[in-house]
């Protein structure tokens, strides 16, 4: 896998004052910071830079390299009211799963509910959709957590998540980036306006 996308992966080692620059025919590029080892990406939806690996302590950083951030900018967040939507629906499949796709366009957010099979252990898309930067599912009466399955799937540059314990006054919600199959786990109020009926899970 590593070899065939070497082509459209770039290094950059970030001496201090250094910007990731262009990914003008990248797919993602690796920055080697004072702080770890970072990887970055974008696309037409968002711009994510997450950590592959950190050193937690100042007196550790590698000197004369710029210290990066993770960082995740998105045009907006997504409505509380769509997060809302997700979680009644969630409900309501009970004790199924359920699969949604978040989509933006024409400056809004939208919710889709593609077709799909469902189950009290899956929720699997019944054909190919177009890029998709954002998809979450339930998890029914089980805590949000990103199975075996789960990481076997979702290897897109794209926003994962699941809600669990829907069977609960307040829902669990487990968020995370990927890119390209490398993972960071956000709090959700950084991709979605926040609501009472959800905590992070």
């Amino acid at each position: 896998m590593a070899a065939a996308h070497s082509f459209i992966t770039g290094y950059k080692v970030m001496h201090e004052g250094d910007s990731a620059g262009s990914l003008e025919g990248l797919l993602y590029k690796y920055l080697y910071a004072a702080n770890g080892v970072f990887i970055t990406a974008r696309n037409d939806v968002f711009e994510t830079t997450i950590p592959l690996t950190t050193i937690k302590n100042p007196a550790q950083f590698v000197r004369g390299l710029e210290v990066i951030q993770p960082d995740i900018i998105l045009p907006k967040r997504v409505p509380a009211s769509l997060l809302s939507r997700m979680v009644f629906l969630s409900r309501k499949a009970l004790p199924n799963e359920i699969l949604f796709y978040l989509f933006y366009e024409n400056d809004e957010w939208h919710l889709y509910i593609p077709p799909q099979r469902t189950h009290p252990s899956y929720a699997k898309p019944l054909e190919d959709s177009n890029y998709v930067p954002i998809e979450i599912h339930s998890h029914n009466t089980m805590p949000a957590f990103f199975s075996a399955m789960d990481n076997r799937d979702e290897n897109g540059l794209r926003i994962y998540g699941v809600l669990g314990l829907v069977d609960q006054p307040v829902v669990d919600f487990r968020l995370r980036v990927s890119i390209y199959g490398h993972y960071s786990v956000l709090p959700y109020q950084l991709v979605f306006n926040p609501t009472s009926e959800v905590k992070n899970g």
